[in-house]
């Protein structure tokens, strides 16, 4: 698990260890650096943080170089007519999101 908001990271970091759910792994990291090693992700698991990238298309580019075989991401972000978050200039359709990831 990654992510830019240290508050976040802080109650995901009392997950218990023995839980027979998967392993996670808690990394605060930055859009620019990851902090990953190529292939070492079986989940990239992005909430309410891709209208807060950049560069998104770049931001793909490194999250699929890290990505282990047939690993996955997952966007839940804001409907583009959505009452609640942020300006509607920045949000975007599922499918902008999947012609991104593509890219």
């Amino acid at each position: 698990f990654i992510d830019f908001v240290k508050g976040r990271i802080s109650k995901l970091a009392t997950f218990d260890p023995n839980s027979p759910a998967t392993t996670i792994d808690v990394r605060q990291t930055t859009s620019e650096c990851l902090n990953l090693e190529e292939a070492s992700v079986d989940m990239c698991l992005l909430i309410n943080l891709y209208h807060h990238l950049s560069d998104r298309v770049e931001y793909f580019r490194k999250v699929k170089t890290q990505l282990k075989p047939g690993g996955c991401v997952i966007a839940i972000d804001f409907t583009k007519d959505g009452p609640n978050g942020p300006p509607a200039h920045l949000r975007l359709t599922p499918e902008e999101v999947k012609q991104e990831f593509e890219a």
